[in-house]
């Protein structure tokens, strides 16, 4: 789920969690009320090698699909680089497939513009929400 700021339109990514596994649809356009904690994913160098390492192993040693659905495909790209290409990066997927190698190039890309040595991208885990009935006036 993500939240939006309507003034703004900063967006946060809320992510499910043992206490909440997932999100009715219907919840679009409703305005809620979120507790949970702050989840922080730093990319830096040192992460992109890790990432490429893994991509590399999976392409010398490819599992059977199977395998990978039945295992919930945990790991980076379905588990942590999910935050990176979640919406809250300038050049986030957007759902669409791509080259991890590009999307990996893309996020060095945007490191060495940003000015620093990382990405940092925040959501939430979600704890518990409510639905903030609207009010008379709207």
């Amino acid at each position: 789920m993500f939240l939006i700021d309507p003034e703004t339109e900063i967006t946060v990514k809320i992510e499910a969690s043992e206490q909440v596994p997932s999100f009715d649809a219907e919840l679009e356009g409703s305005e809620v009320l979120v507790t949970g904690i702050v989840s922080e994913l730093i990319i830096d160098e040192a992460y992109l090698l890790q990432w490429e390492q893994e991509i590399k192993e999976e392409l010398e040693n490819p599992t059977e699909p199977e395998a990978d659905h039945a295992e919930g495909e945990q790991g980076h790209e379905e588990g942590e680089h999910e935050h990176a290409s979640s919406g809250l990066g300038e050049k986030a997927d957007q759902g669409e497939h791509k080259d991890p190698f590009e999307t990996i190039n893309n996020y060095r890309n945007e490191i060495k513009e940003s000015g620093t040595d990382h990405l940092a991208f925040y959501s939430i885990v979600c704890i518990s929400f409510e639905i903030i009935p609207p009010t008379a006036a709207e």
